[in-house]
């Protein structure tokens, strides 16, 4: 697929209402037309040409426009007829048969398709029940005996009747417990009797759930099939939810390998901790101190709230749901360590409003939607008459062999060439060599498990074949069996054909044409045209003396000194270099300056008249090289050697061995930053350039290059009108975004002018209104 084309194509669907083109050529008329027999049930209220345009149609259309009145209503009719003029002529130049608009029609489709195939009664039935199993917990036990999702069905019963038989044995009175321990597939819960302890709705695959919710206390359910398998599930004992957890801990972690020396060193450092506690010590601190879940330790152990069956160490969840809010368990052992835990508060399950969006966010994404995108297949195969051949389903091992898993298998000609077929949809059988092309493409870059036989991965590609067909035809067939989907499908079409004609022969044309561009431009020059304007700077407070000290700073001059700076550097006698506390001080230097992009620095080189000539500039240059090599551009160093000319102390010569720093800058914004910086709110400072009427403070004097000061209301203001900018034309290169947008406006009308003798449009103005009155009047 082309992206680039969608991306133009979003932009141009968003663009249509957005340009403002002439309308086409619209010929109102009272006329009614004569439709066809079949067509007699909807008037006609328009032609496009000879195409003629239907009530259902108009009204299917103009749903995309804002509608707020007939005159607005009649407007957006014109413009929809006139995306219509434009589709028309796009399907006569043959862009609906381009493969690309074909893949872009297509992909649309299918992503559209998947709300509209959804089955919303199903969902919303399976959160309501899911919500309803919340409010309960079930212990049940299980014996799992495996097979394959991919198994040949005649493998599949064999398995069914082995858990139909051991059913049986247990409903004649054999023991659960020991008939799990002989035949269940489960390592983990078998040697347990099949007990898969305490759980919620929401927890296990929806087979199994399913079954613990249905059946009722002591009883055991026909074979469940799940993805490992065909499960008898036992109910043992039925409650109400216990309530959400909210709970902090305390681990004493065991992480070598376990022996007993270990784990009683642990548990006599839990035991020691829990006495603390026990006698006053905050659970916090010791948390904090003690905990080895450093995950959780620094915020006084607590863990997100969780429900029966949703902690994976067992011990752990049920000493929890034994504590009231506030107590503190006794040392827990787990398989990590020993807990101390304490219930800090119990919650109940939240209303079904706020659990919705969670809820349906489980069902659709877990084993639930795996149901329910088997319960959606099972009903679109009803819907449109699938039929399975099961005896010839069945023959599918005997042309599977070995290759199939050497990515070199290939079928038969008497399975592709026989007259029997796999399947038929609508009555109409499906192609035996479409399925034998899927399945040797389908080997080319599938990974079967490795248990698999060539018979379970070729019944496999059936399967995956079956349903891509069914979902295939469906969402062929949605549109004769979706009016709101043929309706967005529709809308696709016309504003894709129409995008793509625009593209080519406005948008594409309007970049692309230079020449066009400057043609455009001198012809129009008037239109892009820059008044008189003035870059000036504005500077206001309510005080006035703010005023006043930044006039005093900026009239002395560029580079501005910003009366700020850092502690001079000192130095002992003769010497220059900088110690390692000085280059952390520089360090913070740069990255100030780094802050202030505005800022320049001056280093003064400062001696004692004791000092050797000339150290003063050797400390400058050491500074210098130091910021310079750190990152501080040097046109942003001001160097003055002031030698001993400005000593500090005459008795304290230390003072004198310096280097000086000092801030300026070329910017005039740094100023009001100084002078901002015990009162953040002082005085506000603008750079702007403005046109006349812009600015009602500039339109009180002459526009005339100075500085001027005005008092307005409680209001001080400093202006320096910098410069003045007379009116001129823009440059070409200044407005080319202007004058591309204009001249594909004009394309766009020269386009509607020839299309629309091409196609000329009538509306039938009675039965527009009508259709205004019954559908869109508020």
């Amino acid at each position: 697929m082309n992206f680039r084309n969608i991306t133009i194509l979003i932009l141009f669907i968003f663009s249509l209402l957005a340009c403002s083109t002439k309308p086409p050529a619209i010929a109102s008329s009272d006329k009614v037309y004569n439709p066809t027999q079949q067509e007699a049930e909807e008037a006609a209220v328009g032609k496009v040409g000879e195409k003629k345009i239907y009530e259902k149609d108009l009204v299917e259309g103009l749903e995309a426009y804002i509608v707020d009145d007939s005159a607005t209503f009649k407007i957006a009719s014109q413009e929809y007829l006139k995306e219509l003029m434009f589709a028309l002529e796009a399907e006569s130049q043959g862009y609906a048969s381009d493969p690309d608009f074909i893949d872009q029609i297509n992909t649309f489709k299918k992503v559209l398709s998947s709300d509209f195939l959804a089955d919303t009664l199903e969902i919303n039935n399976l959160i309501e029940k899911s919500y309803e199993r919340l409010h309960y917990e079930i212990n049940a036990s299980h014996i799992l005996f495996p097979v394959s999702p991919d198994a040949l069905p005649e493998d599949t019963i064999l398995v069914y009747k082995k858990a139909l038989d051991v059913r049986n044995i247990a409903l004649s009175g054999g023991s659960f417990d020991s008939l799990a321990h002989v035949f269940s597939g489960d390592i983990n819960t078998r040697n347990l009797g099949g007990n898969m302890g305490w759980f919620s709705a929401l927890q296990l695959v929806y087979p199994i759930e399913d079954a613990a919710y249905t059946y009722k206390k002591g009883e055991i359910s026909l074979p469940v099939r799940s993805p490992a398998g065909y499960h008898l599930i036992r109910v043992n004992d039925v409650r109400e939810f216990s309530g959400i957890a909210n709970v902090s801990h305390i681990l004493i972690a065991v992480n070598e390998i376990p022996n007993e020396e270990l784990w009683e060193f642990a548990k006599n450092k839990a035991d020691s901790l829990y006495y603390l506690i026990s006698n006053g010590s905050d659970f916090e601190t010791i948390c904090n101190q003690y905990s080895d879940d450093y995950v959780t330790k620094e915020t006084g152990g607590n863990l997100p709230p969780f429900s029966i069956g949703q902690r994976e160490e067992a011990n752990f969840e049920k000493t929890v749901f034994t504590l009231q809010p506030g107590e503190i368990s006794k040392p827990v052992k787990t398989t990590i360590g020993w807990h101390i835990i304490r219930m800090n508060s119990l919650g109940q399950l939240a209303p079904l409003s706020k659990l919705y969006d969670e809820i349906k966010s489980k069902v659709t994404t877990d084993s639930r939607g795996k149901y329910l995108e088997e319960l959606r297949l099972n009903k679109l195969m009803q819907k449109m008459n699938v039929v399975e051949n099961a005896s010839l389903i069945n023959k599918l091992k005997a042309i599977a062999d070995p290759k199939i898993l050497q990515k070199a298998w290939k079928s038969p000609a008497s399975f592709r060439n026989s007259t029997e077929s796999l399947l038929s949809i609508s009555g109409v059988p499906v192609s035996n060599s479409d399925f034998a092309d899927f399945a040797e493409d389908r080997q080319e870059f599938d990974l079967s498990p490795a248990s698999y036989t060539p018979e379970m991965t070729l019944y496999r590609y059936y399967k995956i074949y079956l349903n891509n067909l069914v979902k295939k035809s469906a969402i062929d067939q949605l549109e004769n069996w979706n009016p709101d989907f043929r309706k967005l499908m529709n809308g696709y079409r016309l504003n894709l054909l129409s995008g793509r004609l625009k593209n080519d022969l406005v948008y594409e044309k309007s970049v692309a044409d230079t020449t066009g561009q400057r043609k455009f431009y001198e012809l129009h020059l008037s239109e892009f045209q820059i008044p008189e304007n003035a870059d000036i700077q504005i500077i206001s407070s309510k005080d006035s003396s703010a005023i006043n000290e930044f006039i005093e700073i900026y009239n002395n001059g560029k580079p501005y000194r910003l009366k700020r700076g850092i502690y001079p550097i000192t130095f002992t006698k003769n010497n220059f270099e900088l110690a390692i506390e000085d280059k952390r001080r520089l360090a913070g230097l740069i990255i100030l300056m780094m802050k202030n992009p505005g800022y320049l620095v001056e280093i003064g080189g400062h001696s004692d008249v004791n000092e050797v000539p000339g150290i003063s500039a050797l400390r400058m240059k050491e500074v210098k090289s130091y910021l310079a090599e750190n990152g501080l551009k040097p046109n942003r160093i001001l160097e003055v050697d002031y030698k001993n000319t400005k000593p500090i102390d005459r008795f304290d010569w230390s003072k004198n061995q310096r280097l000086s720093i000092q801030f300026f800058s070329n910017d005039e914004s740094d100023i009001s930053k100084i002078i901002n910086s015990d009162n953040k709110d002082l005085i506000k400072y603008e750079k702007l350039n403005v046109q006349r009427g812009e600015n009602e403070l500039l339109d009180t004097f002459a526009w005339v290059k100075g500085q001027y000061q005005i008092k307005k209301g409680s209001n001080f203001h400093l202006i320096f009108v910098d410069k003045i900018n007379p009116s001129r034309f823009k440059t070409l290169k200044e407005c080319r975004s202007e004058v591309i947008n204009a001249y594909q406006n004009q394309l766009t009308e020269q386009l509607i002018e020839r299309l629309s003798v091409k196609y000329p449009v009538e509306l039938n103005d009675s039965i527009l209104e009508s259709l205004y009155l019954q559908n869109f009047k508020k």
